[in-house]
């Protein structure tokens, strides 16, 4: 997932390719999808069908196509695309926005996330698109979001950004000055059990990119191992019914100050934290249900700042601007 102020982009899924293929428009009412004419010509069908082969022998589904949505609306208003998995480090992304909602700014909101999303994924060094000679505007959107001219042919011309540009193409998110990261996802035995919550992608992130990590609930004061918390009602509450919001939102508060120590307006998170949940964080039954919402230390930040990258160990990532929820 990708969230953006206007936009809310999702990979799609080999269920939802399925019933392209078989033009089940059932499954698309049940799912409240409101589908573009555009997806079920037969043109298009042709590329679900190659997407359902990719994905039967081991592709990615990050790598293929998402759908995106206007937030306000809800509705459908383009499809992005990757042309599969990393080769050698490099992607090629093409879009298309539907007529009624071109001309609104979302071209240049749609790239800038798509690149942003790339600069979490340790595999991707370079990023490519193609565009027609003719299709100034498309040409126009890559140039503002830090793409250059690689090649230019009679009716085509081709774009590169290479990622390691990134700081200086998206200069609000200070992204030269690295990231900050939950370290239990770095594996740093910081979990409330004692573990970590090790993803592999990341460290293997950490060795490209700057990083810096923290645990907000170890700097709130708690030890570990500790006794697991959810958030009941605005409240954080341990299993054994003790309430302990002071040490998440003193965490919340130390976290801040290092984002604002090390000059820092990025972060990845352990989603499902009552710290550092950012999409989904434990319904406080204690019985390991998700539902939406986010931890402490997550609002927090969004409080503080008026721009800030959230990612998480879920791939997600929100493109987060104050005023835009």
């Amino acid at each position: 997932m990708i969230s953006t102020a206007h936009l809310m982009m999702m990979p799609m899924s080999l269920e939802f390719y399925d019933a392209l293929a078989r033009k089940d428009m059932h499954y698309f009412s049940e799912h409240n999808i409101d589908l573009p004419k555009s997806f079920i010509e037969p043109e298009f069908i042709k590329i679900i069908n190659s997407y359902i082969s990719m994905l039967s022998l081991g592709c990615d589904p990050h790598y293929l196509g998402w759908l995106v949505s206007e937030k306000s609306s809800g509705n459908v208003i383009a499809d992005f695309s990757f042309s599969g998995m990393p080769d050698e480090g490099e992607v090629e992304i093409s879009y298309a926005i539907i007529e009624p909602y071109q001309n609104k700014g979302y071209g240049t909101e749609l790239i800038k996330s798509i690149l942003l999303w790339c600069y979490f994924q340790p595999e991707i060094d370079l990023v490519k698109a193609q565009t027609k000679k003719s299709n100034v505007r498309s040409q126009s959107v890559l140039l503002r979001n830090g793409f250059k001219i690689e090649t230019q042919y009679r009716s085509f011309v081709n774009f590169k950004m290479n990622l390691d540009d990134m700081p200086f193409a998206f200069p609000e998110y200070r992204l030269e000055n690295g990231i900050a990261v939950s370290s239990c996802l770095l594996g740093l035995n910081a979990k409330y059990s004692g573990g970590h919550n090790i993803s592999d992608k990341l460290v293997l992130l950490a060795k490209h990119i700057k990083v810096l990590p923290f645990c907000p609930e170890q700097m709130g004061g708690l030890p570990t191992p500790r006794a697991p918390a959810e958030i009941v009602n605005g409240k954080v509450i341990t299993q054994e019914g003790v309430e302990v919001t002071l040490a998440f939102e003193k965490g919340a508060e130390e976290t801040l100050k290092i984002l604002e120590i090390s000059n820092q307006r990025a972060v990845i998170l352990k989603d499902g934290s009552p710290s550092c949940g950012s999409r989904q964080i434990y319904d406080g039954t204690f019985s390991l249900k998700k539902i939406i919402g986010i931890g402490k230390t997550c609002e927090k930040i969004m409080t503080a700042y008026d721009q800030l990258l959230i990612y998480n160990d879920q791939r997600d990532l929100i493109v987060w601007q104050k005023g835009f929820e």
